[in-house]
């Protein structure tokens, strides 16, 4: 059915009748439940048009489907990261579907995401304390809402020894995962991390695109002892984040840090007068980097067109974050300027991949 949903323009036509066909009560309802998670996964309408459209169904017929109701809390909180508003609306409804869903603690971890994000931390408690009466273990949640519903908004991770201050901030999908994480008393990508440690020796000229909160940064400067260390963020918002973290983990100045805000682009999308600025890594990281972290969100190719000149003259390290669509472009990238893959770490939706200079 989603093809015929598809072919359809965009706009109210599209919207009008997929509401229609998943509210179809002539239709048998695994197939409805199946159009609904379709067209979530699928991108094929808007999230808020996908949330008029099931929660009817959702309510009337299909409140013990846990796939269907996790997918539409799942949706509502990636879809409305950028519209609270959007999201508080959506709280009430993560309340009934306790109800309708009861002792299923996917359900119960996504709406405690939404709220999170919604910054309802009343609301991101009781879902956590929801998850721990069904015999899993969800002390994150509840700590992280703990912490910021008192105005506690940082924390501090400590590994042989060593702390890391780490800001929490729930404003994207990604920090809240990120929070979510360190509330758990984990880094993010620890294993990424621990084989960098291994690897690379204490000092270097660390380039970091894509900073989030911090949590690279701050391994970098507590454990490898960052010589200087540069981030680049294009989302105003974690510009504040990063600024304390690098401030926090090197208090002493030991390490020669910057902060910039920009999207990092390939030559021909450059525009320094943008807001924010889009700038090349070429651009960026006028000086000699021997590391580099690269996170482009699916830009990666864009990214390193723009990153010739760092990298033939200077032969850094890269670790670089991977899409399925994007691994083997990369891959070839490299290749033909004579690095190879020391190591890849496979995380499902996305690879991070360790180049080194062949």
């Amino acid at each position: 059915m989603i093809d015929s949903i598809k072919a359809l323009p965009e706009g109210d036509e599209r919207n009008r009748h997929f509401k229609a066909l998943v509210n179809d009560r002539a239709r048998p309802l695994a197939d409805r439940i199946k159009l609904l998670v379709d067209g979530i996964q699928g991108g094929a309408l808007p999230m808020r048009a996908l949330h008029e459209a099931a929660l009817p169904l959702i309510e009337t017929e299909a409140g013990t489907n846990a796939t269907a109701v996790e997918c539409m809390l799942y949706s509502g909180w990636v879809g409305h990261q950028t519209e609270p508003d959007y999201l508080k609306t959506l709280l009430p409804w993560a309340r009934r579907l306790v109800a309708l869903a009861p002792g299923n603690v996917a359900v119960y971890t996504r709406g405690a995401m939404l709220s999170l994000s919604a910054q309802s931390y009343e609301d991101a408690l009781m879902f956590g304390l929801a998850c721990t009466s069904t015999g899993h273990k969800q002390d994150a949640i509840v700590r992280c809402a703990s912490m910021l519903a008192r105005g506690d908004d940082a924390l501090t991770l400590t590994a042989d020894g060593i702390g890391c201050v780490l800001p929490l901030s729930t404003q994207t999908t990604q920090m809240v995962e990120a929070a979510l994480t360190h509330c758990s008393g984990q880094f993010t990508e620890m294993e990424e991390l621990a084989y960098l440690k291994s690897r690379l020796p204490e000092g270097l000229r660390i380039g970091e695109v894509g900073g989030l909160v911090g949590n690279h940064s701050a391994f970098f400067l507590r454990f490898l002892k960052a010589g200087s260390l540069r981030v680049i963020d294009g989302d105003p918002r974690a510009i504040p984040l990063l600024q304390r973290c690098l401030s926090a983990n090197n208090p002493d100045g030991a390490s020669a840090t910057s902060l910039e805000l920009s999207w990092v682009v390939g030559p021909g999308a450059a525009d320094s007068g943008a807001n924010p600025p889009r700038q090349t890594v070429d651009a960026l990281f006028p000086e000699p980097v021997d590391f580099f972290k690269i996170d482009a969100d699916g830009g990666e190719i864009e990214l390193l067109d723009g990153a010739q000149r760092s990298i033939a003259e200077h032969r850094p390290i890269v670790m670089i974050e991977v899409r399925p669509s994007t691994a083997k472009p990369v891959d070839d990238w490299f290749v033909a300027r004579g690095y190879r893959a020391e190591k890849r770490i496979d995380r499902s939706s996305h690879m991070n991949v360790i180049y080194t200079p062949a």
